[in-house]
């Protein structure tokens, strides 16, 4: 057993009675741990503290106070005069309280956690725009991810924070999501700074400014050409409008579709009146959408069984369609595409219910 206990890589203890000993008592027997997670226990940023310093492989450290134990962290390390880094990959902030961060936390993080692809900010009440270009110092990140809970008061802009780090790091970027951000987000200046992206997910408010007024207006871009708006690498997009801003803009479908290319296997539309069947009609026949194995609406109220039915023909590479909570699309539609797919022997896969 205790042969099997030193070799262990991952462990999930959250919601254990686990305590700072307790993570203490690791270190003589897992030091090849490089997965902890300790969420719902009675581990304090004291015990956060002792799993950095004492476990060197560790990647992924899953508690909530990651973020202020490595500011406490270093401010030890300044007064011994050393500058150890550390191994994560992985680092979330997230909702436990509204106090803002201290001042220069995610900057001093990235000080100490050089090896970082993967940020998640799910309190944005908690971080302001000087705070988030402290991320900039991320050379190796892959992918960004903003989280706006419901009753946050964000306190970042598009201008004066999200912009100015994608600029930075966005050519590095393979995944970015903005899940629920209620700030004007200018996806012209998303697609220049972030052309190798893979995944995008966009649930925000959307400016009303055209691409070429964006980027224009933008002194750090030069004259756009039609080359330099494509996103030759992106897989996957999801597009909703935000669903707590009733009023708020559609987004850009448009000019987001104009971007893709074959690389497209994923396409998400969720609570937008802009798609509609004449919308799929205009676009159904992109050479970016011909290689689509999985479509998928939510809310999209305007569209129909008619639209909708472009996309599924003999010579289709759909492989699964996801229609939820779509006004205009009935149960019967829904059954009638099963049944065609079943009856002409189509590798399709037809839903109706699920979390979108």
């Amino acid at each position: 057993m205790t042969l099997l206990i030193f070799f262990i890589r991952q462990l999930d203890i959250r919601s254990c009675d686990v305590t700072d000993d307790g993570i203490e008592g690791l270190f003589g027997q897992c030091k090849s741990i490089d997965e902890l997670i300790i969420f719902g226990t009675e581990v304090t940023p004291k015990g956060v503290e002792l799993a950095l310093r004492n476990l060197p492989l560790l990647k992924i450290l899953g508690h909530w106070k990651v973020m202020e134990a490595l500011g406490e962290m270093k401010k030890k390390d300044l007064e011994k005069n050393i500058c150890p880094k550390y191994a994560l990959v992985e680092l979330r902030l997230l909702k436990d309280n509204d106090s803002p961060l201290a001042s220069g936390a995610l900057c001093m993080t990235a000080s100490l956690c050089p090896f970082v692809t993967h940020v998640e900010l799910n309190s944005l009440a908690r971080v302001t725009d000087s705070e988030l270009l402290g991320l900039k110092a991320l050379e190796s990140l892959s992918k960004l991810t903003f989280c706006c809970n419901i009753d946050d008061q964000c306190r970042i802009t598009f201008d004066g924070g999200l912009a100015p780090l994608l600029l930075s790091r966005g050519n590095s970027l393979k995944t970015l999501e903005l899940e629920a951000l209620p700030i004007p987000v200018r996806l012209g200046i998303i697609v220049k700074c972030c052309p190798n992206l893979k995944f995008l997910a966009l649930n925000c408010e959307y400016s009303t400014s055209t691409w070429q007024e964006e980027t224009e207006a933008d002194n750090t871009f030069t004259k756009q050409t039609e080359t330099d708006m494509v996103l030759n690498q992106l897989e996957e997009l999801r597009v909703s409008r935000i669903g707590r801003l009733f009023r708020a803009p559609e987004p850009p479908m448009k000019e987001l579709l104009l971007v893709l290319t074959t690389t497209l296997e994923t396409l998400a539309f969720g609570n937008c009146d802009s798609i509609t069947d004449n919308f799929l009609r205009q676009f159904y026949q992109l050479d970016s959408l011909k290689g689509l194995k999985q479509l998928e609406f939510l809310k999209c109220n305007k569209v129909t069984k008619v639209g909708i039915d472009l996309f599924l023909k003999d010579e289709s590479s759909l492989e699964k369609l996801g229609v939820y909570e779509c006004d205009s699309v009935s149960e019967e539609d829904i059954l009638d595409w099963q049944e065609r797919a079943k009856n002409l022997n189509w590798d399709l896969e037809v839903e109706d219910s699920e979390e979108y």
